[in-house]
């Protein structure tokens, strides 16, 4: 058996276990108001990535039999949703049908949507080889961090891409890099402080930049020193082995002369110096799966370029030339080029080196190159090209953090100036040794980050003159719901060990500024004392009926059972025969008449026939407020088909009940699977969970570990139930007819800074209600939302009190956003007096519709 991946959900309260989902009985015939949902992906189920991945990972075996683009080295970027096109060499054999595709960290997987597969002459490397070009889908829950590609045929084949895919929450948003050049390695380690020359201080520099949340780290090129050894395994052990060992970052690498000199033919042989043996155009490609190429950030671009054009690989510089001119011609969406290449010449150096003028336009706007060994500007007019130093100076993980700022739709580079220099230099290690391996840019934590904890504090000491503010914290946790304070979550999800423990992982943005220490502290949400039914089934006898519950089993028995194992039971219903009796049991708790009520559970059916169902009622047991199906192959809310579900396997199912607006939200595995009505509108109360076979049902049904709790409590809501009742929010002049309809709260964006205002003096404790929670459609192509807030001791609106949400754009449906505050813990305090949302940030048109807005305690 398998247990399923929880994705992000904030307010979800999970325990780790080997289960699948089944389906949960109410009567075959009901014809009542079901909903259900479709998912995109099953992903994760029983899936266990690689969690160490090495040089010999990375490196393809067959420059004929590879994913070209995106590779290491030469990475995509993409927001969640949005599409990449990989590029694949392999045979025709395989044809355009047949292929899916996935992504992967090192905890988790999840699935993409493959679309046009196309395949021929000029579709792969730059337009000039023979391969295949497949569009593939990110999943919108996808966590924004570095992942494998992988795509498989049909017929067993299957292509990765190592930490190839750098899923960012928002292209077109300010970032930095990190930016390194000629660092000449001639061994791994020497044992030395500086660690000059070691290949182990690329892999201390990947875990800052890892740390500091870079945008990409780049190379541009002389990696390898030279000696007596083979230039292939000295850049795969001393460059490509300690990045992928230690840090989990983008890398991009622009090749120089040390990597390859094509005028030196045929290869020098092991003795013959610096230039030496076996590592041609040829296994560049296998390395970094193309030399030259341009990679799309938004409206920015960064372009990679090869040493070895310069001189005699005359096609591959007509090619990069040729996909520059058209890429970057009329009509482009690129507002910024930025180069990054190794050249001899600083002052015309595009693509030619100055050996004939460059036939490319438009110019780029900055070039970073290596080369000289010196930190300068090379160039100011009509573009600027920065020297990033490297030789002797590449000790003690010498390196340039870059920022790249967006204003409206300009972008620019604060540190491309004339007097760039030394100053721009910053270490990054403390001490190289073995045993030390200290980095300027650090972390600790107070317990384990490990997967067990339930609670923890990591410390980030940043020894470095530069802000970090788009830094990450990956705390790995023990399975279950869970707060921040010092950061944002981005994204929560579950992932499971290979000993089948189930876990739960919490990416934080956090900002880290420079020069200072900085603390991030998560917390669980919730405790066992506080559910209003808490029930595992490992105290009942094995083969008798759980204790407590009323059962009917005038179709057949309901016992617990050792399934999935004798220490983790779990509740069997039973029927052999569709016949018209029950196998059904149900549990009361202390009715709830307001607020969110959360059903946690986990099920599983060995078969996909027949139904079973899941049923959320009222404490007098003649309502239901929702219905969990699982019916002939799909999970089904109500009678909407949500998403198709395998045999044998367990589920994670989670029900948010409003009883207030008289919805529920579906999540299962944590994926957020839609909000639907109630069954029954006349629900007053939640007061029972049932499990039940039907009559004209038959087959077996696992349920296991029930958690219900009341999830919040809220101190202010505003829930637009009231046609033409704003209830006191007003819109800014960058927002339009702002109108109550009944259910919603819709209006127009007419300018880059919306804004919508509560009225004043709303009179909150938010002392002990971190948690604002926002049910919203985003009808534009932002991807952040913002609050702003003041209180009755701090009345002064400023960016001090305000915190950014990431909101999913062009949503297609409603998605509730759960904002923690606490992230403020000076400034979100005492008593509110007004609130301010922001629902879009940095575009000026689209609409927004506006469901609830809540303030509690979870």
């Amino acid at each position: 058996m398998f247990k399923d991946s929880k994705l992000f959900r904030p307010s979800i309260y999970a325990k780790s276990f080997n289960r699948t989902l089944s389906s949960l009985l109410i009567s075959c015939f009901l014809a009542m108001c079901l909903v259900v949902f479709v998912p995109t992906d099953a992903d994760a189920v029983g899936y266990i990535p690689d969690k160490d991945i090495t040089a010999s990972d990375i490196i393809a075996t067959d420059i004929n039999d590879m994913i070209v683009y995106p590779h290491f080295g030469t990475p995509a970027f993409v927001e969640p949703g949005q599409q990449i096109t990989a590029e694949l060499a392999a045979s025709s054999s395989y044809g355009t049908s047949g292929w899916s595709a996935w992504i992967e960290n090192d905890l988790r997987k999840w699935d993409c949507t493959v679309g046009t597969v196309e395949y021929g002459a000029n579709k792969i490397y730059l337009d000039s080889k023979t391969g295949y070009r497949i569009n593939v889908t990110i999943p919108s829950d996808a966590s924004p961090e570095l992942c494998t590609l992988v795509l498989k045929h049909s017929s067993g084949k299957t292509w990765k891409a190592p930490m190839s895919v750098s899923i960012v929450p928002e292209l077109d948003t300010s970032f930095y890099t990190m930016n390194v050049t000629d660092t000449h390695f001639f061994r791994y380690g020497g044992n030395t402080v500086s660690g000059q020359n070691e290949g182990k201080s690329i892999g201390l520099m990947a875990k800052v930049g890892t740390l500091a949340g870079v945008r990409f780290f780049s190379h541009t090129g002389d990696i390898h020193l030279g000696g007596s050894h083979s230039r292939a395994d000295a850049i795969r052990d001393f460059m490509i082995q300690p990045i992928v060992q230690m840090g989990r970052v983008p890398f991009i690498l622009a090749e120089g002369n040390h990597e390859y000199d094509i005028y030196v033919s045929p290869v020098p042989s092991l003795t013959e110096g610096d230039r030496t043996g076996d590592y041609d155009a040829s296994v560049g490609d296998r390395y970094f799966g193309m030399r030259s190429q341009i990679m799309g950030m938004g409206s920015f671009a960064v372009v990679k370029h090869f040493f070895g054009a310069y001189y005699g690989d005359i096609p591959l510089r007509n090619n990069i030339t040729a996909k520059w001119n058209s890429v970057f011609g009329s009509g482009s969406p690129y507002t910024y080029r930025l180069l990054l290449q190794h050249t001899h010449d600083s002052i015309t150096a595009l693509f030619y080196n100055g050996n004939n003028p460059p036939p490319i336009a438009p110019n780029p706007h900055l070039i970073l190159k290596g080369h000289n060994h010196a930190w300068r500007c090379d160039k100011s007019s009509p573009y600027y090209v920065l020297s990033l130093g490297g030789g002797d100076s590449s000790s003690y993980g010498a390196c340039t953090f870059l920022n790249f700022n967006l204003n409206g739709s300009t972008w620019s580079c604060p540190q491309a100036t004339t007097s760039f220099g030394p100053a721009n230099k910053y270490n990054t290690i403390i001490d190289c040794r073995d045993g030390y391996d200290i980095t300027a840019l650090r972390d600790s934590y107070s317990n384990p980050n490990d997967g067990t904890a339930s609670s923890n504090t990591c410390t980030i000491t940043n020894d470095i003159n530069f802000n970090f503010y788009d830094g990450r914290v990956r705390f790995l946790m023990e399975q279950g719901s869970y707060s921040v304070s010092g950061g944002t979550i981005l994204k929560t999800y579950d992932y499971e060990e290979a000993d089948g423990s189930w876990h739960t992982a919490v990416l934080v943005k956090v900002n880290i500024p420079a020069s200072s220490s900085t603390t991030v502290t998560i917390n669980k949400i919730g405790g066992s004392g506080d559910y209003l039914l808490d029930y595992s089934f490992n105290s009942d006898t094995i083969g008798a009926a759980p204790a407590g519950w009323t059962i009917n089993n005038s179709g057949g028995p309901v016992t617990v059972e050792a399934v999935p194992s004798a220490s983790d039971k779990s509740m069997k219903l039973y029927k052999a025969a569709a016949e018209s009796g029950y196998s059904a049991g149900y549990k009361t708790f202390t009715a709830q008449t307001s607020g969110v009520v959360t059903y946690d559970t986990w099920v599983m059916t060995p078969e996909i026939t027949s139904d079973k169902y899941i049923m959320a009622r009222n404490f007098e047991e003649n309502k239901i407020a929702a219905t969990i199906a699982f019916s002939n192959g799909y999970i089904k809310a109500g009678s909407t088909n949500v998403q198709q579900f395998v045999a044998n396997q367990w589920y994670h199912i989670v029900i948010d009940l409003d009883v207030n607006s008289k919805t529920f939200t579906l999540y299962v595995d944590g994926v957020n699977r839609g909000v639907y009505n109630f069954q029954d509108s006349s629900v007053t109360n939640i007061g029972e969970v049932l499990f039940t076979i039907s009559p004209g049902c038959k087959g077996t049904f696992y349920i296991s570990d029930i958690k219900i709790k009341k999830s919040n409590t809220f101190i202010k809501a505003w829930e637009f139930n009231t046609t033409g009742d704003t209830e006191g929010w007003t819109g800014n002049w960058h927002v339009s007819n702002l109108a109550a309809n009944g259910s919603y709260l819709n209006g127009n964006i007419t300018g880059i800074d919306p804004a919508l205002t509560s009225s004043d003096n709303l009179g909150c404790d938010i002392s002990n209600n971190k948690y604002i929670r926002i049910r919203m459609k985003n009808n534009t192509s932002s991807s952040w939302g913002q609050i702003y807030f003041i209180t009755t001791t701090d009345t002064v609106w400023n960016e001090d009190k305000h915190v950014n949400f990431p909101i999913i754009p062009n949503d297609p449906g409603y998605t509730e956003y759960v904002i923690d505050m606490s992230q403020l813990p000076s400034k979100w305090t005492g008593t509110l007096k007004q609130l301010r949302i922001d629902p879009s940030v940095g575009v000026s048109s689209g609409s927004f519709s506006i469901d609830y807005v809540r303030i509690g305690n979870q």
